[in-house]
């Protein structure tokens, strides 16, 4: 799986971040730690380096860029809540961080959610006009129309489609989730049930999760 980011444009007047971020959503971006210690989170496509602020958040930004090789990547790409403070950024909480991946060039502006895992390997994705789901060695993915958004209620969000030639139930739950194939820590954590017509059983699939703009 691969991680995510979505970007407005700098204004000459101020540092403008992503409108996700402007509507109460994560703010995404890089995230390093200079040689002094010193952290810092650059928004995607703000154009300037904001130096984190003490707090509950940064100490967690730390903490997850040591888990994800810290010592060897210069940034990991990062989705955390929070606000700037003028040259500041006061981070409150990690939503999602992950070492590579699409970082900010990925478009996340109609995507409900994307998940995916491994052993088997598998992907799936929901946006505005479809639901797609596909394991390694199929021919081309199961598309399911879309159906509105998932069903929230307790921490969960729940999906499920039928075809003519395929069903899937799709239950996102709200854990942390580490992907360690993807270097990646995760908001939720994915149970998907599908099965195409052809086949005698329906199989279970496990791995992890985040939300797009969409879903918000």
């Amino acid at each position: 799986m691969r991680g995510a980011a979505e970007a407005i444009a700098l204004t000459l007047a101020c540092v403008a971040l992503p409108a996700a971020a402007a509507e109460g959503g994560p703010v995404r971006g890089a995230y390093a730690e200079s040689r002094a210690g010193v952290a810092y989170i650059a928004p995607c496509a703000a154009g300037k380096k904001l130096e984190l602020m003490d707090s509950p958040g940064a100490r967690e930004l730390r903490r997850v860029f040591a888990a994800l090789g810290g010592a060897r990547a210069r940034t990991i790409f990062v989705e955390v809540i929070g606000h700037r403070e003028g040259d500041g950024f006061h981070a409150e909480r990690v939503v999602r961080a992950q070492a590579g991946g699409l970082g900010c060039s990925e478009d996340l502006r109609h995507v409900t959610a994307k998940a995916g895992g491994n052993d088997p390997s598998w992907s799936l994705v929901f946006d505005e006009n479809a639901l797609r789901f596909q394991r390694i060695g199929d021919r081309a993915a199961a598309v399911f129309p879309p159906l509105g958004s998932f069903a929230e209620r307790a921490g969960r969000r729940e999906f499920t489609g039928e075809t003519d030639a395929a069903r899937i139930s799709v239950v996102l739950i709200r854990e942390p989730c580490e992907d360690k194939l993807a270097n990646a820590l995760f908001p939720y954590r994915a149970e998907v049930k599908f099965g195409w017509r052809t086949e005698p059983a329906t199989n279970v699939y496990r791995g992890c999760a985040y939300l797009g703009d969409a879903a918000r």
